[in-house]
């Protein structure tokens, strides 16, 4: 929630449905992040950006996939949402919101861990590390 504004230099950017949704949850989950960019198009943000932080959406894949640093804020328990949703827990490994961070980026649970891992010094090279990736299965 509001502790990401402890993470320095941080720009937030929600997810379509929190940011302009009429529902009681998107106002809540609004409510959380008082500061945050307000448009649709962020292609500027993640050029701006050496870090992306996100939670189980595609942007940390996108993120990776442009050769910044990915950093997966994973709900502890975000395995409850996957099965109320009916994914097998042979598929729940195989997501690629799951298996892509977990093999390129970096995965927190918690507040404290993101906060250590912002500071650590990005690797690079992620995006070649996927294309290299791909290359090998074809």
């Amino acid at each position: 929630m509001d502790r990401i504004y402890e993470v320095s230099g941080v720009k937030v950017h929600l997810h379509m449905y929190t940011r302009t949704g009429d529902k009681e949850i998107h106002k809540k989950f609004r409510s959380y992040y008082p500061v945050h960019e307000d448009r649709e198009d962020i292609a500027d943000l993640l050029g701006w950006a050496d870090t992306i932080i996100g939670d189980m959406g595609s942007i940390v894949i996108e993120a990776l996939a442009l050769g910044k640093r990915g950093i997966q804020v994973r709900n502890p328990m975000w395995r409850d949402y996957y099965r109320t949703k009916g994914v097998s827990e042979d598929e729940l490994e195989r997501l690629p919101e799951v298996h892509i961070p977990e093999r390129y980026g970096l995965v927190v649970e918690s507040v404290e861990a993101l906060l250590e891992a912002v500071n650590i010094t990005p690797v690079g090279g992620a995006s070649q590390r996927i294309v290299d990736w791909i290359k090998s299965k074809s």
